[in-house]
């Protein structure tokens, strides 16, 4: 597929669309009350307590080589990391 460039009247275009956007987000945002946000820490979005630590275990590469399947399965099956990145050789 050949990657079609833009001309000077369509890049400027895109350019003062983007600028807008960036603008006029940055006026919403600093109307914001920011008492009325509030703020979870990632432990309790995850439905624990807001005082603990909470590691998270994430497995990567998994289809690199049959010890990295075996052990993903291990893991996976007895629900001790379930969040996980797959390598297609």
């Amino acid at each position: 597929m050949k990657m079609q460039l833009l001309n000077r009247k369509q890049f400027t275009a895109l350019f003062l669309s983007l600028l807008f956007l960036a603008v006029f987000s940055l006026a919403a945002l600093s109307q914001a009350d920011p008492s009325a946000i509030k703020t979870k820490t990632w432990a309790e979005k995850l439905g624990f307590p807001k005082d603990k630590t909470v590691l998270l275990l994430h497995m990567d590469d998994i289809g690199m080589c049959p010890e990295a399947n075996a052990a993903a399965e291990h893991y996976i099956n007895n629900k001790e990391i379930m969040s996980a990145a797959v390598m297609m050789p």
